[in-house]
């Protein structure tokens, strides 16, 4: 009985096979850590880019001069070249002007003052008390001014400033043929722009167009 239980024991330890290696090697390791930080970064691009999205649709502030045309119908009299400034997400400006084909077409600043008054000029007709009026500083509006006035003959152009804000500005804007609204990209809200145009519809005056700095 001894003998055929020994014999049994060796047969089976004969049988028995090395069981494989369940240990991960070096290399699988270094395969698998390469494949999900490759995923990891892809995903984590995505979700920047859709975070940009978000708040590009979801952003207030004028972006584009067309959707002053698009939103209000409001003629584009000149757009000045933007001012390249290192800040967060600007390669997205970049890509939209792309995008838009807009990045080409931007003028010097006497290119555009000539333009812009020559558009302005088209549009005046009768006017001859024009008031110069928009959501940005006073400083960039008189900028503005200092530029247009001296190709607008026969045409008084004056100063007027935030019509949504200011008082005096509103009071001017009433004694004034027309209007010609001055706005900033990445600064001008769309809230204030409407404010501002439905002041000028109150008062019946005419928007001449915009001019976009």
């Amino acid at each position: 009985s001894l003998d055929t239980s020994l014999k049994d024991k060796t047969k089976e330890l004969e049988e028995l096979e090395e069981p494989a290696n369940t240990l991960l090697s070096k290399r699988s390791i270094l395969k698998s850590s390469i494949k999900y930080a490759f995923l990891g970064g892809v995903l984590g691009v995505f979700m920047v880019v859709f975070f940009i999205c978000v708040v590009f649709l979801m952003s207030d502030k004028l972006v584009n001069e067309k959707e002053l045309k698009r939103r209000y119908g409001i003629m584009v009299l000149g757009v000045f070249r933007r001012q390249e400034k290192k800040r967060l997400f600007s390669f997205v400006d970049r890509l939209v002007d792309r995008m838009e084909g807009t990045a080409e077409r931007e003028l010097a600043d006497a290119q555009t003052f000539e333009v812009a008054a020559a558009n302005a000029g088209n549009y005046i007709e009768d006017s001859r008390n024009v008031l110069l009026v928009g959501t940005v500083a006073d400083q960039a509006i008189k900028m503005v001014q200092d530029g247009l006035a001296p190709l607008l003959n026969g045409v008084t152009l004056s100063v007027g400033g935030n019509l949504g804000r200011d008082a005096q500005a509103i009071k001017k804007a009433a004694s004034c043929d027309a209007v010609i609204v001055v706005e900033k990209r990445n600064k001008s809200g769309f809230g204030e722009i409407e404010q501002e145009l439905d002041v000028i519809r109150s008062l019946g005056k005419k928007v001449i167009g915009c001019i976009v700095l």
